[in-house]
């Protein structure tokens, strides 16, 4: 059990009934804080909710669950258990107040939302869940719930999660980059029964290496798909694969990919830096794009613009047309510096200062049909199209140069 700060646990519910005969629920600090006549004729008044409910089916409303329309966290509250707390509303579709939520006290998530299936979002990341043990069957049936923002939540102290989204069917994406299994020792069925989920976001800090029960974990999450291609696989359910989807330890969970904005004119990265931690690696669509042993790539690709005068082959004297274009087709903003493109073919050298990250220069020129290409039969227009120009390593600020990946330009007939 971990030991707490003080707090003064305050939640109470109220449960009002308007003239079509729906009930509105209303947490509040205490009895008699909502003005008369605000969410209809008062039913029930000061029920201590700090201890949350035992489960689903023992919660005040079970027996009108389906005249249930609305609730609301109508002032700020403190809860110590938060067991089945908006649990078995088959007819509400959004929880509002829930910004009205201290959780930081919080030990119990047990049922929280279970089977309310209507329900479509959740944001939830405003929540404290430093002190969280248990978030068994949390989300179970909330079949409609197809987004729920958990972002920085720390799960260090939960010890199970079982059943945790079971049967949550809309969901197409999960975002657990921040939850942490060192305490974790039971994800039985945790995702079982997500049919739409393909994506799962996670870190080496969600760790399989302590869990002893994870039966069914998996089981019909038929749409997952790993951050390096891993597809489902029925006989592979448990949490086994509840790791990192790499080349050498196939698994379902992806890293979170974050966007990285820097200033024009940066010329020489040397580090990256997220949540305070050195990046010494970072990828994009599983490509290395930083750290040691990544090189930057240029795309050169060369298109044909012209047709044959007579309309089938080039002949002497013609004119061949085309483009070559050059990309920098690397997604980190190393410096290319002092570039240069040239074709032997027509004798061309296009100097270029500079090219950016997904930068294009394309130029155009020709060539004409001669006697020795009618011997040969054919003009290869990418013989002889180079490129030059250079990057800084990021370790060491040595120059280095990119590689060339020469696309395009078919080989001509002639006769």
């Amino acid at each position: 059990m971990p030991m707490l700060k003080y707090f003064s646990y305050s939640a109470y519910l109220e449960m009002y009934e308007n003239t079509n005969g729906d009930i509105t629920l209303v947490y509040s600090k205490g009895p008699h804080q909502v003005p008369e006549g605000e969410f209809g004729t008062l039913m029930e008044t000061g029920r201590d909710a700090s201890n949350g409910w035992s489960s689903f089916n023992q919660v005040p409303w079970y027996s009108n669950r389906n005249k249930v329309k609305r609730v609301v966290v109508y002032q700020y509250i403190q809860p110590y258990d938060m067991s089945a707390f908006f649990a078995t509303l088959p007819y509400v579709t959004e929880i509002e107040g829930l910004n009205n939520v201290e959780t930081t006290s919080c030990t119990n998530f047990y049922q929280m939302f279970y089977a309310s299936p209507k329900i479509t979002s959740l944001d939830l990341s405003e929540w404290n869940t430093k002190y969280v043990i248990n978030m068994k069957e949390m989300f179970y049936s909330c079949s409609k719930l197809a987004n729920i923002n958990m972002s920085g939540w720390q799960t260090t102290d939960v010890t199970t999660m079982q059943g945790m989204f079971m049967l949550c069917k809309a969901l197409t994406k999960l975002d657990l980059s921040s939850f942490t299994t060192y305490d974790t020792d039971d994800t039985q069925a945790m995702f079982r029964n997500c049919v739409a989920l393909k994506t799962i976001y996670a870190s080496e800090n969600f760790t399989n290496r302590y869990i002893t029960n994870s039966s069914n974990m998996f089981t019909s999450c038929s749409a997952l798909v790993g951050g390096n291609g891993t597809v489902y696989d029925a006989n592979n359910v448990d949490a086994t694969y509840a790791r990192l989807d790499t080349a050498s330890t196939p698994g379902y969970f992806s890293i979170k990919p974050f966007p990285i904005a820097f200033n024009n004119g940066e010329s020489n990265i040397t580090a990256i830096y997220f949540n305070g931690q050195q990046v010494t690696s970072l990828y994009y669509n599983n490509a290395l794009i930083f750290g040691k042993g990544y090189q930057p790539e240029i795309t050169i690709n060369i298109t044909v613009t012209s047709t044959p005068p007579n309309g089938e082959n080039y002949k002497v004297g013609d004119e061949i047309h085309y483009t070559i274009s050059v990309t920098n087709t690397s997604v980190f903003p190393f410096y290319m510096g002092n570039c240069s493109l040239t074709s032997e073919l027509t004798g061309d050298v296009w100097n270029i200062d500079s090219i950016d990250p997904g930068q294009t220069h394309t130029f155009n020129t020709n060539h004409t049909v001669t006697p020795s290409d009618v011997e040969v039969g054919s003009v290869d227009i990418k013989s002889g199209v180079s490129f030059d120009g250079y990057y800084y390593d990021e370790e060491t600020g040595e120059k280095k140069y990119p590689n060339v990946i020469l696309t395009g330009g078919n080989i001509i007939p002639v006769n």
